[in-house]
């Protein structure tokens, strides 16, 4: 099991992650925190390092983040960004920062952290320090925060090059949360309240995926047939994945039922089962994600409900028809769909 770092930055060797449970919650205890900011609080799955203190803490019914999966490339002869991994998670977003007590090093909190995620049961998507994590001039940053971070926070986090960075994944009470986490040491000297010259912060977003209220009522297959019978289709949301994933997940199996109803009372209707993405990343990603959920979907009822494959027609057309604006986190909520089509 890997050792975890005391206050001073070293190695305790008599002190592992689950040993030191005890003498964590007595620093954390000891360290201060009414000065924590008012209303705030430790995300329940994932807690603070002892010590710290939040200094800015702020709690989004729904958003999206960018999530980097690899270094970040700026390419001078093209004068453009490699191509780089990312993902898009929204949902409830609690984003906390934390300044760390002294003696700290960025690496050693992102370390703090990652071991956390692990304990969870979590898996680590993606991490690295300085170098790793991009080519210089703040690209790292400018990539991942640029334009959803409080000025004051982004201004903070520029300009210094002892950093570090984890991304992760984990299931909490049955929903999947996502974890960024950007640790810095402010040897810049930033005018800045938050994290003093020379020591470190600690930037923690944690995205709990899903919509921000409970999902729609379900469509019966009444409904559905109605529907595509005055305007031959009809929109679907009770159809779920994960983040960038293509496999149908559990929480579909009601809607999957009634699709499969229909279908059954009504044996010589075939469908198009057209899958819609939001406009968050480039298009023929997109449209791959689209038609492989969508080949999920005609899976399903196939494998799942006995409906013969050559009356499902699965089709992906990435973002090419929205129904809503996907300049708000709303509206590409609205967008990301199946359809129903007769043909």
């Amino acid at each position: 099991m890997d050792f975890v770092k005391d206050l001073t930055g070293k190695t305790s060797d008599f002190c592992r992650w689950m040993s030191c449970a005890s003498l964590a919650s007595a620093l954390w205890l000891a360290s201060g925190y009414a000065k924590d900011v008012s209303g705030s609080s430790d995300h329940p799955a994932l807690s603070r390092i002892a010590g710290s203190t939040i200094v800015v803490y702020e709690p989004k019914d729904q958003a999206e983040i960018r999530i980097p999966l690899e270094r970040v490339v700026f390419d001078l002869q093209t004068q453009k960004f490699n191509a780089f991994k990312t993902i898009s998670p929204s949902g409830r977003l609690i984003r906390i920062l934390y300044a760390l007590p002294a003696g700290s090093t960025p690496q050693a909190a992102a370390g703090y952290y990652e071991n956390a995620l692990r304990q969870a049961n979590g898996e680590v998507l993606f991490s690295g320090a300085q170098d790793q994590l991009d080519n210089g001039n703040d690209r790292f940053v400018i990539q991942t925060y640029y334009g959803n971070l409080q000025e004051r926070i982004y201004n903070l986090l520029l300009l210094n090059r002892e950093n570090a960075y984890l991304a992760g994944k984990l299931n909490w009470n049955g929903r999947d949360l996502y974890v960024r986490v950007y640790t810095f040491a402010n040897r810049e000297g930033h005018g800045t309240n938050l994290v003093k010259k020379d020591r470190v912060g600690a930037l923690v977003d944690i995205v709990e995926v899903g919509p921000a209220h409970p999902p729609t009522a379900l469509v019966t297959s009444e409904q559905m047939a109605s529907e595509i019978n005055r305007t031959g289709r009809i929109a679907l949301y009770g159809l779920y994945f994960d983040t960038n994933r293509t496999e149908i997940k559990s929480e579909s199996k009601p809607t999957l039922e009634q699709i499969a109803d229909l279908l059954k009372r009504e044996p010589s209707l075939k469908l198009l089962v057209v899958g819609h993405t939001d406009n968050v990343g480039d298009f023929e990603p997109n449209r791959d994600l689209s038609q492989r959920r969508a080949e999920s979907v005609a899976n399903a009822l196939v494998t799942g409900f006995g409906i013969p494959p050559d009356r499902l027609v699965p089709f992906g057309v990435s973002y090419a028809a929205p129904v809503s604006s996907n300049a708000t986190a709303e509206g590409r909520s609205q967008n990301r769909r199946v359809e129903l089509v007769r043909y």
